[in-house]
């Protein structure tokens, strides 16, 4: 797995977690109490209620865009090299805050006073709101659900196709580890992809076709309460996706976490793991070496003994290329 595709990964984990600290931890109170306690928090939990979401969607447009690239054409340069993932990842920041600031702007603290006649009291609620333009809605509709589903089902369409292309004029113990791995990061792309699509579809039909109106007033908060935790549960499903998909994603989880009593992860099990391909590969021809040189001593010492002293030569298979020492 290339390094572009690793930050697009932390730049959805990223996202995911300001979605998590900034509006889940706020807005499930308000949508169940319907009282707003956290005074000017209003216009970040806007914010931060769009803006996360809109990274992590275009975040997956364009690693499926990737890993279509890589599938469909494998012969090309890598249209993500790590300049350009840092750049695109810059520019859909800009994109997802120039998106959420129509409504983050449009936020605010309005207070309403009700008055219980059976208790002869006056109550005080407040209502954090982001009264926008119907069109800004439609647009946000367009960038985080519509569009989404048509590039990623193109994409995924094309990896589709062309992996049944190499099935097909592949024998399958032929594959080589390249492809395999190419397969293991579409799966898992393909599952947050599920993910994401499952969870926001009931609440986009929510609001695109006001549905509020066919609730009953006394339950339809509710029923709301129940949309919104669904969509913002697909933030959690992600690292569960990465974790099961991608064995370097579970390497460093435990490195990370070792101070726990229940995991176990040396430092050396970390530094020549899959995370570091190049000491990985200096370990095994190190190991190799050793190997090669002592097959060679224990054979010249063999043939020393029962024909005398020449030169005798050693040939050791080692993964792609050959090792041949002359003792």
């Amino acid at each position: 797995m290339h390094y572009g595709f690793n930050y697009f990964l932390f730049n959805m984990a990223f996202a995911d977690l300001l979605i998590a600290l900034f509006n889940v931890g706020t807005s499930w109170t308000y949508n169940l109490y319907y009282d707003w306690w956290y005074g000017d928090l209003c216009t970040l939990t806007s914010f931060f209620g769009i803006a996360p979401t809109t990274v992590s969607v275009c975040s997956m447009m364009a690693l499926s865009w990737d890993r279509c690239q890589a599938v469909v054409n494998p012969l090309q340069k890598r249209p993500l090299s790590r300049k350009r993932s840092v750049i695109a990842i810059l520019v859909i920041w800009v994109v997802s805050t120039v998106t959420a600031l129509p409504f983050a702007i449009a936020a605010s603290v309005n207070s309403f006073y009700t008055y219980d006649v059976v208790t002869s009291t006056v109550s005080k609620t407040h209502v954090c709101s982001a009264p926008v333009n119907t069109f800004f809605e439609k647009v946000l509709f367009g960038i985080q659900y519509a569009l989404p589903i048509i590039i990623l089902g193109s994409t995924f369409t094309r990896i589709a196709v062309a992996f049944r292309a190499t099935n097909e004029a592949t024998d399958s113990s032929l594959k080589n580890n390249h492809t395999r791995a190419k397969s293991k990061a579409v799966k898992m792309l393909f599952l947050m992809v599920v993910a994401f699509v499952v969870c926001w579809l009931p609440y986009h039909i929510y609001h695109a076709f006001a549905l509020e109106e066919f609730f009953d007033p006394a339950h339809g908060k509710y029923a709301y309460l129940l949309i919104y935790w669904i969509a913002m549960s697909s933030c959690a499903y992600n690292p569960i996706i990465y974790c099961f998909a991608n064995e370097r994603f579970r390497i460093g989880f435990r490195y990370v976490f070792r101070w726990i009593p229940v995991i176990d992860c040396k430092k050396e099990q970390y530094e020549y793991s899959q995370l570091f391909p190049d000491k990985m590969r200096s370990m095994a021809i190190s190991l190799q070496k050793g190997r090669v040189n002592s097959s060679c001593l224990d054979k010249k010492v063999k043939e020393n003994s029962s024909q005398g002293n020449r030169n005798s030569t050693c040939f050791i298979p080692f993964s792609s290329f050959q090792i041949w020492f002359i003792v």
